[in-house]
Formats: structure tokens, sequence, C-alpha cells
């Protein structure tokens, strides 16, 4: 993979409109909702409903989800996210091993009916609720950053296709 000059500048340029000034993805917002999510999980057995009501309020405004008929009510994440097994809520995604296998299982087989889509589990709500769970192990994977953002460039694809 050759990473150029031109790419590198063109990177940061997008990453600034996107989370410095941007709207969408502004990053004062999202350390907002890191705190929120911090206070809301930082002790399984002492949750904070009122941190997650103001993440649940700005994961909703995020579009997380853009049909709720399928999903699940605030109350029921709530819930289910303090119940995932605490022992991953601080892991890195550059510390699992295939170990971790069964207990990352658990965890997506827990979260995957928060909101269904015709097609199944909505992987965007779900990645959403888990990144703020745990940033350093979940991403979010939705069309803005994944689709129009990392796939766009063409030195990414080139390496995923060859």
């Amino acid at each position: 993979m050759k990473v150029e000059e031109s790419i590198i500048t063109k990177a940061f340029d997008n990453y600034h409109g996107l989370y410095a000034v941007g709207k969408k993805w502004n990053i004062s917002e999202r350390i907002e909702m890191w705190k929120d999510a911090e206070l809301a999980f930082s002790a399984p057995s002492n949750c904070s409903r009122g941190c997650f009501e103001s993440l649940y309020k700005s994961l909703t405004a995020w579009q997380a989800f853009r049909n709720k008929k399928r999903s699940w009510p605030e109350a029921q994440i709530f819930q289910t996210m303090c119940g995932l097994p605490s022992d991953f809520r601080l892991r890195k995604l550059s510390s699992l091993s295939l170990e971790d296998e069964n207990g990352l299982r658990e965890i997506l087989s827990k979260m995957k009916g928060l909101k269904e889509n015709k097609s199944g589990p909505s992987l965007v709500a779900v990645s959403k609720f888990l990144h703020f769970w745990n940033p350093r192990l979940f991403i979010i994977v939705d069309g803005l950053m994944m689709w129009n953002w990392v796939f766009e460039h063409n030195w990414i694809w080139k390496e995923i296709v060859d």
C-alpha cells in the first residue's frame, strides 16, 4: 500500500471538515457523548440512567433508529447494555485473541435485537451503541463513515480487491 502526501493531506482536510467544524460528526459533541457513556456504564452495578438518557437522545439524533417500529424501548437498551460482560468494557481491539470469541459473540447476541431491519439486525444501530459502550473495541459502521469516507479511497479498495 502506497500512501502519498496528497492522500494524507486530503485525509486530514476531510477529518477537519467532519470532526472539527462539521455538523454531523463534531468532535466536541462526540466527547460529550463519550463522557455520558463513561458515567452511564463505568460500574455495571451502578449504571447511570440519566447519563444514558442523554446518550440515547444524541444517538437518536445521529439516526441510530430511522424506523422505531422494530426497535427496543430505551429502558430495554439501557438494561441490556448494563448487563453486557464487564470484562470487555475497557478492552482494546488490539488485545483480543481467539479466546475472546465467545464473549464477543455473547455481546453481539444480546444486542442484535436492539433494532431489526427487514434483512435482520441493524448493524448501524448496534455499532453506534456498542461504540459508546466501548469505543476502543467497537467502531461505528454506517454509510457516511464507512462507504462514503473509508471505502471511497481507491488505495484502500485496491488493497481489498487485490
